[in-house]
């Protein structure tokens, strides 16, 4: 099943269908309301949105070797689309325990994408529970059982609060 079957939900999730054009141009709008809302000084350091695909996600877990108990941290995470597919591509694996992701957390410094990141992993959360909706309700079944804990937090690395700290030390 598995990584077409990831990308498929999380596309979902999104609510991409078959055109993620809208969804690039409201990651750029909420960038680009944050920097000009931003009261911090002026940065060398322009925000730039892009993306993997999860397709291109698995392939790298895959040469790290993704460990029982691992940490999927994504750094500028934008909406969350890594961070959702991360938390279940391994998730086949954490019913035998090995090679498991555990926990997969979103870091971004915009508000607007972290409030986005959230939608999109509420909106995950209720396909994968909704067995009515999909002619696939095992997989959705063992995928929402079987998911990795998913956080998506607010915060700068450069000047990390104690909570992003931790996630710091953790990963």
């Amino acid at each position: 099943m598995h990584v077409s079957k990831v990308s498929q939900l999380v596309q979902a999730a999104l609510g991409d269908g078959d055109d993620s054009s809208s969804r690039y141009a409201l990651a750029r709008d909420a960038v680009s309301d944050f920097q000009t809302n931003d009261d911090s000084p002026p940065s060398n350091n322009e925000l730039v949105y892009g993306e993997l695909s999860v397709e291109v996600l698995a392939t790298i877990l895959d040469a790290v070797g993704v460990k029982e108990n691992d940490v999927f941290l994504d750094i500028g995470s934008g909406d969350g689309a890594l961070v959702l597919g991360a938390s279940l591509l391994y998730a086949d694996a954490r019913c035998n325990r090995n090679n498991a992701m555990n926990t997969c957390y979103g870091v971004d410094i915009v508000p607007g994408l972290v409030d986005r990141s959230k939608e999109h992993a509420s909106n995950l959360h209720g396909i994968l529970h909704d067995i009515d909706r999909s002619d696939d309700d095992s997989d959705n079944a063992f995928l929402q059982k079987n998911q990795a804990e998913l956080h998506f937090l607010l915060g700068d690395i450069h000047q990390p609060n104690n909570e992003l700290r931790d996630i710091l030390k953790e990963t």
